[in-house]
């Protein structure tokens, strides 16, 4: 049998694709990793976002705190500057200094 025209090219075409080997991952190995990197970015925004959401939490509760601490503060106070080791456990007592 004769050779045909592209048996050359077939034995040249053999010698080099056996020389050829790639040092770069396959497309699924790539994509995989941007799958992950993306994944760690998500989490970590989602996580930015929690911390946030209890620090805010945190002021809004304190702002309130305040606020209630302010206005109730006449009928409270009283009750709180009352010393605990007077004498005749009524108070502190109002002295009038003359001139």
């Amino acid at each position: 049998m004769e050779k045909d025209q592209a048996e050359n090219l077939r034995m040249k075409a053999s010698d080099i694709s056996g020389f050829q080997t790639s040092t770069l991952p396959s497309r699924s190995e790539v994509h995989g990793k941007k799958k992950e990197v993306k994944k760690k970015k998500e989490n970590h925004r989602k996580q930015r976002k929690m911390s946030m959401f209890w620090v805010t939490r945190l002021l809004l509760f304190s702002f309130i705190l305040l606020i209630g601490v302010t206005v109730t503060y006449k009928y409270w106070s009283q009750k709180v500057s009352t010393p605990v080791h007077s004498e005749d456990k009524k108070g502190v007592e109002q002295v009038e200094i003359e001139r």
